[in-house]
């Protein structure tokens, strides 16, 4: 890792200077919610089916109970997950979209997935998949947005509150 910039690998092309480059945010924000939908297959198998461990079975359960609620909430008539692949890919929906990950990211509650008695892990996964939601919306809207940086010393961490102008 180079220590200046934080950089993981040289650039691709090193004739481009690095102030000439800008990150995508899309796609970003949308391998963001690819990491999302692979938790939320992940989180499901761990609470839902916690004994089954043969990835064709995994497979089968998840397309059974967790992609009809899946097409429901983005208005399809039918939802199926791919599992990771080889290469140690992730758990992914099959035939996403940007409107399909909108309506996922607006709509999906853990708590109408996960068994009851799993209350306070749906409420912490609902919690983070609930803020990155609001990040996304931020990005992604026409309207300003003013931000507030201040250090948390109850937690040693910056804090970053979002503020429409």
């Amino acid at each position: 890792m180079d220590p200046a910039t934080g950089q993981h690998y040289k650039n691709l092309f090193q004739f481009i200077k690095r102030e000439h480059c800008m990150l995508d945010t899309l796609h970003l924000l949308l391998r963001c919610v690819d990491r999302l939908v692979h938790t939320m297959v992940i989180l499901y198998l761990d609470v839902a089916c916690p004994t089954e461990k043969n990835p064709d079975k995994q497979l089968l359960f998840v397309n059974k109970h967790l992609a009809p609620y899946v097409a429901k909430i983005t208005k399809k008539a039918r939802a199926s997950f791919q599992p990771p692949g080889e290469r140690g890919s992730l758990w992914k929906l099959s035939h996403q979209s940007g409107t399909i990950y909108r309506l996922l990211l607006d709509q999906f509650k853990y708590a109408d997935v996960l068994p009851h008695g799993s209350t306070a892990v749906a409420a912490l996964h609902q919690a983070t998949w609930d803020g990155f939601r609001d990040i996304y919306k931020c990005i992604n809207s026409p309207d300003k947005m003013l931000t507030m940086h201040y250090q948390d010393p109850s937690h040693d961490r910056e804090v970053v509150h979002l503020y429409r102008q």
